[in-house]
């Protein structure tokens, strides 16, 4: 699987579901999978916020993507993803759809004496953390839509015994699914497989 490309069977709900006049929000928008995942949502007529830190390409995808709300927004900064959801509040009232891609990769030697455990400490903050506290502040609005859908892109790889990353591709991207339709009714984590 491309690493650019989102999976298929993500988007392929596109044909049971329908992203026409949906709200999105795609964090790590603004480069990678998760721009491939904006562009896609774009051309399916899905109303689509997209979120990064890094301001240059944030404006590159926002004049390549006139319609895509291009936000700066550190996932690990729970005041920012507070603005973030704040405005898509004010903005729609509701989120259709929330793509938890944005995410970080440390090289680390384990066994090194000079671990620079900062490095890890932020590396959990933005891969594991953020997510649940962005699913989190987003459950209200998520539970505003008629069939939300919550989608965990993560990064297969650092997890995996020797040879599954072949079996993935070069690239080792994963995505999880966690179909919203339980959400307004427990508010729980689950997957349906």
């Amino acid at each position: 699987m491309n690493c650019e490309t989102p999976s298929e069977e993500i988007l392929s709900t596109s044909a049971s579901v329908g992203y026409r006049d949906r709200i999105v929000l795609v964090t790590g928008g603004n480069s990678g999978i998760g721009r491939a995942f904006v562009e896609r949502f774009v051309a399916e007529g899905a109303s689509v916020v997209a979120c990064g830190r890094n301001e240059t390409t944030l404006q590159a995808l926002k004049a390549a993507h006139p319609s895509v709300e291009a936000r700066r927004c550190d996932v690990a900064s729970t005041s920012e993803v507070d603005a973030l959801a704040e405005f898509v509040t004010r903005r729609y009232g509701r989120l259709d759809v929330l793509v938890n891609n944005a995410g970080v990769m440390e090289q680390v030697n384990m066994l090194a004496g000079d671990v620079d455990e900062a490095a890890i400490t932020r590396e959990i903050a933005i891969n594991l953390t953020a997510p649940i506290l962005l699913v989190r502040r987003c459950l209200p609005l998520l539970q505003q839509a008629r069939r939300p859908l919550i989608v965990m892109v993560t990064r297969a790889t650092p997890c995996s015994p020797r040879g599954v990353p072949r079996l993935l591709g070069d690239q080792g991207w994963t995505a999880r699914l966690y179909p919203g339709a339980a959400l307004p009714a427990t508010g729980q984590w689950y997957s349906r497989h």
